[in-house]
């Protein structure tokens, strides 16, 4: 028998989970929330659901205790990060800014004479900056945990995963319609694309076809790793959810076909090589020859509906309009530049823009660039190695925990969420080499709310059992077969 805080009528629980699955929903929409305000909402959402499963651990009711306890080093490390990245908007001694960030030092005292004023110097030059980006990593870490506890049923693993699929599957649904309108029957499409005409890229509700292609990595990535480890059989739970498109797998295979047809209307080739090369080390690695070749297969499955659905020569003159772009190795050199002049602690997080221009060369002209189009060197050079090295390795700690616990459960849906899991953040992951997702809030939490689920899928309770001697699976204790 299951205790409260596992009894599937929890109705805190459900709360929690209902409350994930909306602001998971909610975050893409407002342009990705990459505006102030959509980016404080993402903050205040994130704050109240972690604030809501602490207040049930106070009461006694806690969710998730074990996902919490395998993951808490890289939980450590996400704090120590965010701490981090909050000490770079305070207000230090001066001896202790010349210490840490004396580059930092002497752009505050540049300011300073200019300004013919005094300015007590922090680690970071733009400190609100670092402000709002230690705000919402926060944010991140807690969508992460809530996540993980939220998955610890058998019920409510199902429910989110099948909910992250659909938004996916959704906004994928939308940007198709609209590319294809373009811009005709009131249908919105914020996309941005410099010369070319509205419409010429799918970008669904975001500004940059890059992004929408960012989400689309991570639920892709979970609707293959379900359909690689043949989510055929389900729970119950999941089936009714799905009932109205018919089995799981048919949905499953229709959300992979609307997603990858959306995916190649952003003509991200980054972003459909990271996808690729994720799905197939992934899958080999967890599951298997039998459960790559299966993955791969839906894979091509979808590119080859997608050229029957768009047309042969539509699809390659996508493909081929836009390449991975000629100023990314400029980029790459005068970002390294920037981290190595303050490599310890960095600019501050935010201050790319600000400090950017110091280091710029001829090659880059004199527009203006706000992102490296590298999340790592971006990461280095406004954080230094004492921001990155912490994130990083909590990332990579928490990968590992997927890949160990995929290739250890039995059970279709805690294996597929997991192998999902690994799949779209690892893609996420690579894109990052030559773009800045993570610096576009909604696609960093989701990143950490698929890294969360999985690690709630891998934790939970059974997941070790091995399989008996007749072939089946013994029941899973977290929930019902």
């Amino acid at each position: 028998m299951t205790g409260p805080a596992h009894a599937t009528g929890d109705s805190g629980g459900g709360l929690l989970t209902a409350g994930l699955i909306a602001t998971l929903a909610w975050l893409p929409i407002p342009l990705g929330s990459n505006r102030p305000w959509s980016g404080w909402l993402m903050v205040a959402l994130a704050a109240g659901l972690l604030g809501a499963w602490a207040s049930r651990a106070v009461r006694g009711r806690p969710l998730g205790a074990q996902a919490l306890r395998s993951s808490s080093v890289a939980l450590g490390l996400l704090a120590l990060w965010v701490a981090v990245t909050a000490l770079g908007a305070v207000a230090l001694p001066q001896w202790l800014v010349a210490a840490l960030a004396p580059a930092s030092l002497a752009a505050h005292a540049e300011a300073a004479g200019a300004l013919e004023t005094t300015v007590r110097p922090s680690l970071a030059v733009e400190p609100g900056a670092a402000l709002v980006q230690a705000a919402r990593g926060a944010a991140c870490v807690a969508l992460l945990v809530v996540a993980a506890v939220v998955a610890g049923t058998r019920r409510a693993l199902a429910i989110v995963a099948t909910a992250m699929v659909a938004v996916g599957t959704l906004e994928a649904g939308y940007a198709v319609l609209a590319h294809l309108a373009r811009g005709a029957h009131g249908l919105w499409d914020p996309g941005w694309t410099g010369d070319a005409p509205t419409g010429t890229y799918a970008t669904g509700t975001y500004v940059n076809r890059n992004h929408l292609a960012g989400l689309l990595e991570l639920t892709l990535g979970l609707t293959l790793g379900l359909l690689a480890a043949g989510i055929g059989a389900v729970p119950a739970t999941l089936r009714g959810i799905l009932r109205a498109s018919g089995t799981p797998t048919v949905a499953l295979w229709a959300a992979a076909v609307v997603q990858g047809t959306a995916l190649v209307l952003t003509a991200s080739r980054g972003a459909v090589l990271a996808l690729l090369a994720a799905t197939a080390t992934v899958t080999l690695l967890v599951l298997g020859p039998r459960g790559a070749r299966r993955a791969l297969v839906a894979l091509g499955t979808v590119g080859l509906i997608a050229v029957l659905t768009l047309g042969a020569e539509r699809l390659t003159g996508k493909l081929a309009e836009q390449g991975l772009g000629s100023n990314r190795p400029a980029l790459a050199a005068v970002t390294s530049q920037m981290f190595l002049a303050n490599p310890w602690v960095g600019w501050g997080a935010g201050s790319f823009h600000a400090v950017f221009p110091a280091f710029r060369g001829p090659e880059l002209g004199t527009a203006a660039y706000d992102h490296a189009h590298n999340d790592y060197l971006q990461l280095l050079a406004e954080q230094g190695l004492a921001g990155a090295l912490p994130l990083l390795t909590a990332v990579a700690l928490v990968l590992a925990l997927l890949a160990r616990g995929a290739r250890a459960r039995r059970d279709p849906l805690g294996r597929g969420v997991a192998t999902g899991a690994l799949i779209g953040c690892t893609a996420l992951a690579l894109h990052g080499l030559v773009d800045f997702n993570f610096r576009i809030p909604a696609n960093a939490a989701w990143f950490f709310a698929l890294l969360g689920l999985g690690l709630g899928a891998v934790t939970r309770p059974g997941h070790r059992s091995p399989v008996s001697h007749g072939g089946t699976t013994p029941a899973d204790p977290g929930g019902s077969t």
